[in-house]
């Protein structure tokens, strides 16, 4: 018997004066009957289509690399901007807290001599400056100091510093602390609204420099709003026009003079 899948041959009938139609005259019958011709060798791919499929390939394969590298990019350098933004941010809402808490409170420099209530030159966009006393100084650690906190920003050499005393009258030898808040700043450039004159009905000027009176460093008038522009490296121009606290206004509308 023959399994399946097994074929056998046998010769076949050739008509008379014919010529046999198989090589040798068999003919292969497979077990179940059925006559098929001898197999043939299975058909591959040609080492030309097989380096056209490759390069076909490469090339959608590099596409889609540039693709991803680009996006790559774009995205760290969306994430430095937005650092870089929240950066700025920061500081501005910092120097904002500080004008907004100044108290109208004299100050004295470590030689004794009487400080301005609030001092500001923007005179030379370069070397930038304002100072005063501030209030709401925390101090969670309750050390013997008082809430109040004399600081100062300024400009110098393309960093935008806060400086700060521990004392409001501050002692001999003992310079200002603080530090770097902000780098990239190409210059730094103020304005100061004086208070409108009531009566006259007149409307306050902006101010390169307070007081308005240099000489006199007993002067207990505060502008009524700071101009702040900075012009940054990476963002551009930035200006921040800051309203000082509304009790300095009106103490300073009813006398001029601090309580």
């Amino acid at each position: 018997m023959l399994g399946t899948g097994h074929s056998i041959k046998r010769p076949f009938d050739t008509p008379a004066g014919g010529r046999r139609g198989r090589a040798n005259g068999f003919l292969h019958i497979r077990a179940n009957g059925s006559p098929h011709s001898a197999p043939r060798a299975q058909a591959g791919f040609t080492l030309l289509e097989v380096l056209v499929a490759v390069a076909i390939f490469a090339f959608l394969a590099s596409g889609a690399y540039a693709v991803m590298e680009q996006a790559l990019k774009a995205r760290e350098q969306m994430e430095v901007k937005l650092a870089r933004l929240a950066e700025v941010q920061r500081v501005l809402a910092m120097l904002q807290r500080d004008v907004e808490q100044l108290a109208l409170r004299p100050s004295r420099d470590e030689f004794g001599d009487p400080n301005p209530l609030f001092r500001a030159d923007g005179h030379d966009d370069q070397k930038s400056y304002f100072r005063f006393t501030r209030g709401g100084w925390r101090n969670p650690l309750g050390l013997p100091r008082s809430g109040l906190q004399y600081v100062g920003w300024r400009l110098d050499k393309g960093r935008l510093r806060r400086e700060y005393a521990l004392y409001t009258d501050r002692a001999a030898q003992t310079p200002l602390r603080g530090g770097v808040m902000l780098k990239g700043v190409e210059s730094l450039s103020l304005r100061m609204l004086e208070q409108a004159d009531k009566q006259a009905g007149g409307k306050g000027q902006w101010r390169d420099a307070w007081p308005k009176d240099e000489t006199n460093k007993r002067d207990a008038t505060v502008p009524r709003a700071l101009e702040i522009t900075l012009e940054m490296k990476d963002m551009g121009r930035i200006v921040r026009v800051l309203r000082l606290p509304e009790v300095a206004a009106r103490d300073i509308d009813e006398g001029g003079k601090t309580p």
